[in-house]
């Protein structure tokens, strides 16, 4: 009887390969892209993202708060139920892109944000 059998290394060599394919292809897929602000204007609405920079601006409301995080190609809102961040910090943050159109004085004002996560 021999203490090693080719067929069944084999197996289990491409059942490893199987495994290790599967769970690099979940690791990519859930990974969210970081995208500078400007180019969030471009994002399909629902669309998660994440984004990088530094806190500009910090607006609380009842119940959330909005910041403005600025990189170097621009700014964006989010909008958040959590603590609101520092101002002058850096930070990264995913959410959702969100679009908003409101009409003011006959002109269509229209703008996106991120729901953040």
């Amino acid at each position: 009887m021999a203490l090693f059998n080719p067929e069944l290394s084999n197996k289990f060599s491409n059942t490893l390969l199987n495994i290790t394919v599967i769970l690099g292809t979940i690791a990519l897929s859930s990974c969210t892209p970081t995208v500078s602000t400007s180019t969030i204007q471009m994002q399909l609405p629902g669309q998660t993202v994440q984004v990088k920079g530094k806190v500009i601006t910090v607006a609380p409301m009842i119940n959330q708060v909005a910041y403005e995080v600025q990189d170097s190609d621009g700014s964006i809102w989010v909008m958040s139920q959590k603590q609101p961040p520092r101002l002058d910090t850096e930070i990264s943050t995913i959410g959702k892109v969100k679009f908003e159109s409101i009409q003011v004085e006959g002109q269509e004002i229209a703008e996106r944000y991120i729901l953040e996560n």
